[in-house]
C-alpha cells in the first residue's frame, strides 16, 4: 500500500511487532545519501523517552553502520529500542531492533526501512532487559541488563 508506506517515516509499509504510536517529523536532510540521519532515537521513541544505553554497529573496515538505542520513560515504566542508521540513510535497507523483558517473549520490528527500525516498547520496571539492533551486516545484542 503506497500510502500506508508514505505514512510510515521508516519508509516501509512492514508492521513492527512492538506497539506504535504518532510518527515522528525528520529534524532535516533528503535523499538517500543525506547524513547525518534525519531522525533520533528520542524522536522514534516519542515524548518523555530519555537514552540510557547506546551501541554503535561499526563494520570491519570500521565505518559505523548505525547505532542502536535503548530509552528508558520514567512515567511509565517502559523501555524502547530502535536502530538507527548511519549508512544508506533515506534508501530501503534491511534493519532491525528487539527488545526482550526478562521472563516475555522478545519484541521485533525488521525490514526494509530508510531511516529506523523500531520504536520497539515494552513495560520493563524492575525487571532486566535484552535489546538489541542490526544494520549494514553488523549486529548488537546485550545479556540481560539495566536490572532496575
Amino acid at each position: 500500500d503506497p500510502a500506508a508506506s508514505a505514512a510510515d517515516p521508516r519508509g516501509s509499509s512492514a508492521a513492527p511487532t512492538g506497539t506504535a504510536s504518532a510518527k515522528p517529523t525528520p529534524t532535516g536532510g533528503g535523499g538517500p545519501s543525506s547524513r547525518p540521519n534525519p531522525y533520533t532515537a528520542a524522536q522514534a521513541c516519542g515524548s518523555g523517552y530519555q537514552v540510557i544505553d547506546s551501541a554503535t554497529l561499526t563494520g570491519g573496515d570500521g565505518g559505523r553502520r548505525g547505532r542502536v538505542y535503548l530509552l528508558y520513560h520514567a512515567g511509565n515504566g517502559n523501555n524502547c529500542v530502535v536502530t538507527l542508521k548511519d549508512t544508506a540513510v533515506g534508501a530501503k535497507s534491511t534493519v532491525s531492533a528487539y527488545l526482550e523483558v526478562q521472563g516475555k517473549t522478545r519484541s521485533t520490528d525488521s525490514g526494509s526501512f530508510d531511516y529506523y527500525a523500531g520504536p520497539v516498547r515494552a513495560s520493563a520496571a524492575g525487571a532486566c532487559v535484552k535489546w538489541g539492533g542490526a544494520t549494514g551486516g553488523v549486529s548488537y545484542g546485550s545479556g540481560f541488563e539495566h536490572c532496575d
